[in-house]
């Protein structure tokens, strides 16, 4: 199993149970920073760091692919390292959410900020797309996938909240507090609302 741009390798040591594990991280403090506990990583950009004969029977990209700018491309490479039957796991942000759309109303009505913040405006890695299923499968599928199983994904969590909401330092303490009460006050009925992460898996043909 490959997963492209594995951080800290977290994703990494608990697929290591059930699978060989290899890893590729662009970033060089993080790679040189993190304990990966004799896995093999390598420091790199898919499918770069890679040889062109290396083949694996899952690809996993964990908050990634929607940072990359060519992912029709990216689509492309990972059915040319990738088995016969093999999987590719995509866990990404969708544009069908309820943060996501929220955060686009409050920008029409002048209020840019936590729509610039979705985007991740500003970061050293911003995202450069936000998918939904219908889209996401069309890809997939013009590229040679056929998607086996889609799923949603809890994007908010209580524990570490604050930590987030505050995370670039570009939002009033008062806004941010504000967030935070409506959010917890909220939780119960947002986590009935339409997921704001979806994950997806589509076998190569």
């Amino acid at each position: 199993m490959l997963e492209v741009g594995c951080a800290h390798g977290w994703f990494l040591g608990l697929a290591s149970q059930y699978f060989g594990v290899v890893g590729l991280e662009p970033d060089r403090g993080i790679y040189q920073s993190s304990d990966y506990q004799g896995n093999r990583v390598q420091m790199g950009y898919f499918p770069d760091a890679l040889a062109a004969t290396e083949m694996f029977d899952v690809i996993v990209f964990n908050d990634v692919i929607e940072h990359i700018p060519d992912i029709q491309k990216t689509i492309i490479d990972c059915r040319m390292h990738l088995t016969p039957g093999g999987l590719l796991a995509l866990n990404l942000p969708s544009s069908q959410g309820i943060f996501y759309r929220l955060s686009k109303w409050l920008a029409k009505m002048g209020f840019p900020g936590s729509f610039n913040r979705m985007w991740q405006e500003g970061l050293p890695s911003p995202h450069v797309h936000y998918l939904n299923l219908d889209n996401t499968r069309a890809m997939l599928e013009r590229n040679g996938f056929t998607v086996r199983l889609h799923r949603n994904l809890p994007a908010l969590s209580l524990r570490g909240l604050w930590g987030r909401l505050t995370y670039t330092g570009d939002t009033h303490p008062i806004i941010s507090a504000a967030m935070f009460v409506a959010i917890v006050a909220a939780y119960p009925a947002l986590r009935l609302l339409p997921a704001d992460i979806m994950f997806v898996v589509a076998e190569r043909q």
